[in-house]
């Protein structure tokens, strides 16, 4: 019901508000997330769609992932307990320990020193 898309409507405040104030403005997340995110940060965060297995998903414009294929250090959004980030902490394997990570909601933003891009 209403209360159900408030509530989704508010976390996707919050991640924008958190990624607005401490970065990464380039991150890859899943596709309503990534919609989400440039609508609430009016393009000043960019987002590149991957799925769960954090290869590249439905991105229905190209500017956005080349823009975050090109960052030096893009940032992950993925739901807390989700597959997606069951997968990135597979992907950083030893660095998982190191990475900087913080809460934004249900969601957690992760920051890893290098790219993980598994379809590359």
């Amino acid at each position: 019901g209403l209360g159900a898309s408030r509530t989704e409507e508010r976390e996707a405040r919050e991640l924008a508000a958190a990624l607005r104030a401490d970065g990464p403005r380039e991150v890859y997340a899943d596709y309503w997330v990534c919609n989400r995110l440039v609508f609430n940060t009016d393009e000043d965060v960019i987002c590149g769609v991957v799925d769960a297995n954090l290869m590249p998903g439905q991105n229905r414009y190209p500017p956005y992932w080349r823009q975050v294929g090109r960052a030096d250090r893009p940032g992950y959004v993925v739901e807390a307990g989700s597959p997606a980030e069951r997968h990135l902490r597979g992907l950083l394997g030893d660095r998982v320990e190191t990475t900087p990570v913080r809460d934004a909601g249900r969601y957690r933003i992760y920051h890893p020193a290098t790219p993980i891009r598994p379809w590359r």
